[in-house]
């Protein structure tokens, strides 16, 4: 199981979670096939623009408009999700990866590009051995998504998904520095929980003018 969560995590770096057995039903090919379509299509509106959502109280710091347009689309498309739900998950998504990233400076544990490309080439490896119990079915998903992006494998690994394994080496680092004493699963999720919502309280009102942009009911 370890494999296909594994893998799962390298194709759909978007959402990191999205490891339900549900997403690989016989019937999920089309669904998938569409939100190719749809993440090919908002790849193109942002092509040569700048897709970050700037918080004006934190120097370099964003909201990834790209990166929420694509998660409301798999959240739809993908998880079944309602329109407001959809929205209201990649809103929390891109604030919580903002406030990961966020920590991560404050406390200079900012991975490097070496350690960002480190962890891609160990997903890359993960996936490459065809060892997940659900390769075949990602293995399908992953070269729809390339063809409906453009892109080839190494584009995917080395430029698609480059961002977001920023969040996730960043994650990493804060929970290894957090548990350097010991590890506690507990201590994490409340250090995370306690990160996030610290963020939200300081970029409330950057916050509340990127909802109003979507059109993210409260």
């Amino acid at each position: 199981m370890r494999h296909k969560k594994k893998t799962v995590a390298a194709i759909f770096a978007l959402t990191l979670l999205a490891t339900s057995s549900g997403i690989f039903a016989e019937d999920s090919n089309k669904e998938y096939k569409n939100f190719a379509k749809q993440a090919a299509e908002i790849e193109k509106k942002y092509e040569g623009k700048n897709s970050q959502f700037m918080l004006s109280s934190l120097e370099g710091q964003s909201l990834n408009e790209k990166k929420y347009e694509t998660q409301v689309a798999f959240n739809k498309l993908i998880s079944n999700k309602s329109e407001k739900e959809a929205q209201q998950l990649a809103l929390e998504k891109i604030i919580a990866d903002a406030a990961v990233i966020n920590k991560a400076q404050v406390l200079n544990l900012t991975p490097s590009e070496a350690e960002v490309r480190a962890k891609i080439k160990q997903e890359k490896d993960i996936f490459a051995s065809k060892k997940a119990e659900n390769y075949e079915e990602v293995n399908q998903m992953f070269n729809v998504l390339l063809q409906s992006l453009g892109i080839n494998e190494d584009e995917y690994w080395n430029k698609y998904i480059f961002n977001n394994y920023v969040v996730i080496v960043s994650r990493e680092k804060l929970e290894r520095d957090l548990n350097k004493d010991g590890a506690n699963s507990n201590k994490w999720q409340d250090f995370e929980t306690k990160t996030i919502n610290e963020f939200k309280k300081s970029h409330e009102s950057e916050i509340a003018s990127f909802k109003k942009s979507k059109g993210i009911a409260n």
